[in-house]
């Protein structure tokens, strides 16, 4: 909303309540600005209709609530005044006063508020953050959380006074969330939101699917319908987010845009194998050589191709440095037989030995 200038002219019929609820408005969207306070002193000293009915829509306005420390004095005056009710003329210059009161105190709670108390929403603009493939790196946010982002990831950070936003692009990122009641932590990825309040928790969105896992404290799990933006947006604030799941300490669940799937739990040592990427190791208990070398080219450029697909199917364990592709290949030579051949520009052929063939 553009700023109202002094010298306007108001229409004795011009739309009061309006005007207040856009104020009401820009002042809720975090962009309200000192030039901006100047000019809402000089529409609130214009008329005293207007004091009132910006005083009135303060009142009722649950998501700022910045009259919270005015009640009691402004209700106080208030008292007096309806005890003078028989003096129409005393009536109308102590509502008056009341109201210029009660909207200095506005002025004053509002500055203070969104620009001493909220003044990392202007020091900390939104801002991007992303690592390369095989680079792994953490962020110390403004409200001193930290975020920790995998591998080929990339993350919009964007605080206000009202919510610390986190939208995941692509990738995925393990937050360490500093406690604030008053200003949730909400991390959106495609059609998924994890809110959470003071605790730590891991989201990683493919094409395919979100993958939340907590292992600390709990999260809210929501889905948005019938968006039609893709990827890491977040909805728009007109579509409500519908929760389908809480999770807490040890689980994990995989969103796919429809009911949530089968909520894991997890002991401490499975937490920790799936995040053993943070120690720039990737831990496998069992997993399909399909699955390890899906999640080993998320670190490397290598394009693996295989001549036999069942080959996909060998179960595979081991602890393995990212980047270290040459601790594989002998895992795979020596306790698999399979062959691993260089085929030039990056790819590699895994194919069955000899030996094994025979066999």
């Amino acid at each position: 909303m553009k700023s109202v200038k002094s010298s306007k002219i108001i229409s004795p019929h011009h739309d009061v309540a309006g005007e207040a609820s856009a104020w009401i408005a820009q002042i809720e969207s975090g962009n309200f600005r000192k030039r901006d306070a100047r000019a809402f002193r000089e529409w609130i000293e214009r008329s005293p209709r207007h004091a009132l009915e910006i005083t009135r829509h303060a009142r009722i306005w649950d998501e700022l609530n910045i009259l919270t420390e005015l009640q009691e004095p402004l209700d106080a005056e208030i008292k007096k005044a309806n005890m003078l009710a028989r003096d129409a003329g005393f009536v109308w210059r102590r509502l008056t006063q009341v109201a210029a009161a009660g909207v200095f105190l506005v002025v004053c709670i509002t500055a203070v508020v969104l620009f001493m108390a909220r003044r990392d929403e202007i020091q900390n603009p939104s801002f991007l953050a992303s690592t390369a493939i095989g680079e792994m790196k953490a962020v110390n946010l403004p409200d001193g959380s930290v975020v920790t982002i995998n591998t080929d990831s990339q993350l919009e950070i964007d605080y206000s006074w009202r919510e610390r936003r986190i939208r995941i692009l692509n990738g995925e990122a393990l937050f360490d969330v500093a406690h604030d009641s008053k200003r949730p932590f909400v991390v959106y990825a495609g059609m998924q939101s994890v809110k959470a309040i003071g605790t730590s928790f891991s989201v990683r969105l493919s094409e395919a699917d979100v993958r939340v896992m907590v292992s600390k404290g709990r999260v809210e799990v929501a889905q948005y319908k019938n968006v039609g933006q893709q990827g890491g947006e977040r909805p728009s604030a007109e579509v409500t987010a519908n929760p389908v799941a809480v999770l807490i300490k040890g689980q994990a669940a995989v969103l796919a845009g429809g009911p949530v799937g089968p909520i894991e739990s997890l002991g401490t040592d499975e937490v920790n194998r799936r995040l053993s990427w943070r120690r720039g190791e990737l831990v496998f208990a069992g997993e399909t050589l399909g699955t390890v070398v899906e999640e080993i080219t998320r670190y490397s450029q290598t394009e693996f191709v295989f001549d036999d697909p069942a080959l996909k199917q060998l179960p595979v364990g081991g602890v393995f440095k990212i980047g270290d592709t040459d601790a594989l290949y002998e895992v795979l030579k020596e306790s698999f037989g399979v062959e691993v051949q260089p085929q030039g520009g990056g790819s590699v052929l895994l194919k069955r030995g000899q030996t094994e063939q025979a066999g």
